[in-house]
């Protein structure tokens, strides 16, 4: 997700870029939607630390 997230920011500037989970997370077991979730967050973590850093 990290990795995503800075391809994104090539185009988007940071403080318009939204991260959102995709849909569909109804069709998915529940650990897998949960799973799915937490790498969402933990990429926005780490790229916004990294954006605040510079």
């Amino acid at each position: 997700m990290a990795a995503r997230i800075r391809q994104v920011l090539t185009m988007v500037p940071a403080a318009r870029l939204m991260v959102t989970a995709d849909c569909g997370f109804s069709a998915l077991p529940r650990w897998l939607a949960r799973a799915k979730l937490r790498a969402l967050v933990e990429g926005a973590r780490l790229v916004r630390a990294e954006v605040s850093d510079t």
